[in-house]
């Protein structure tokens, strides 16, 4: 969701077929530059638990050897409810930007409609 809103805000981003310059898995760099997602600041606690993850828990189903051990590394019922929470409402705010139109590369227009 994050490079769906950093690709709205900059097509250029995905010109030439491939994303470029947002292709870290830092999840806090990542939503530092999107001036559009919403509760930014008050959810970096979530980014910086999901990054870490990345790196460990969420990725692999085991440490890579026996020292690769983060108990601080979960993902708890409390990050779970905020991640849902997140999603929905990343999911409302780009469903209203993109049926506001979108200006993508080499001159592309879109602009989609959304029903339940």
């Amino acid at each position: 969701m994050l490079k769906a809103f950093l690709v709205y805000e900059n097509p250029s981003s995905i010109s030439d077929g491939y994303l470029k310059e947002i292709t870290t898995h830092d999840l806090w760099r990542l939503a530092n530059r999107s001036s559009l997602i919403p509760y930014k600041d008050r959810d970096r606690w979530v980014f910086e638990a999901l990054s870490l993850g990345n790196e460990s828990w969420a990725r692999y189903p085991c440490g890579r050897n026996a020292d690769d051990i983060q108990p601080e590394g979960q993902f708890t019922k409390k990050l779970w409810e905020k991640y849902c929470a997140m999603m929905r409402a990343y999911a409302n705010k780009i469903k209203k930007l993109l049926s506001k139109g979108w200006d993508g590369p080499y001159g592309y227009y879109g602009r989609w409609i959304f029903t339940d």
